[in-house]
């Protein structure tokens, strides 16, 4: 007691029980130390670092895809973005090269097929932004080319009816599923006989 106020303690002992309690306020009541963040940091620049087509490798072989789904997927990788994109690290990508890489595939692809394409490589990169790898998708805000949709103007019943005729027999039940189904123009061969207490067959596989 010092002037009646209690003397603070500066014994090895009093020090390491105030550290302690430091230490569990902390980490919500627990002594245990956290994980250093330069560690995670570490590791965060490592992966940053490595070239974006072995990061989008792991991506692909994790996804629960149809197989193809997946073999779109891999095609769209392999075919269009590992040349241009592949050997650069992630954390190097800026929206400027992807802009670019997009702006230059525009006259080699269909309005469709490069959104496609677009779409899986800003998936790739969304990944990378949840596993903290990146801080932003630099896919965001690419511009490309407006799709135009195409007035489908169907055949008429009687046109419908020339081309049965005019095909050769044992395809003639296949064109009919065709006109009055809706099926797509490989689906009709991938059609499989209904299974108990369904309504209608199923569509296998499309050719």
């Amino acid at each position: 007691m010092v002037g009646g106020v209690p003397a603070t303690e500066t014994t090895p002992a009093a020090n390491e029980r105030v550290t302690s309690r430091a230490r569990s306020t902390r980490n919500g009541g627990s002594t245990r130390s956290p994980r250093p963040w330069s560690e995670e940091r570490t590791s965060t620049r490592r992966s940053a670092g490595r070239p974006s087509r072995g990061y989008a490798e792991a991506w692909r072989a994790a996804q629960p895809q149809r197989p193809t789904t997946a073999k779109n997927v891999e095609q769209h990788l392999r075919r269009y973005a590992y040349d241009t994109l592949g050997d650069r690290p992630l954390a190097a990508i800026r929206p400027s090269e992807v802009q670019a890489w997009a702006t230059a595939l525009s006259p080699r692809l269909a309005p469709t097929t490069l959104h496609t394409v677009v779409n899986t490589i800003r998936a790739v990169f969304a990944a990378a932004v949840r596993d903290r790898v990146i801080a932003h998708n630099p896919c965001l805000g690419v511009a490309l080319p407006r799709v135009r949709r195409r007035r489908v103007d169907p055949f008429t019943l009687d046109q419908v009816q020339t081309i049965i005729a005019a095909t050769p027999k044992q395809y003639r039940a296949l064109m009919d599923v065709a006109a009055t189904t809706g099926l797509r123009s490989g689906e009709p061969f991938g059609l499989q006989d209904a299974t108990p207490g369904a309504r209608l067959p199923a569509v296998a596989r499309a050719t």
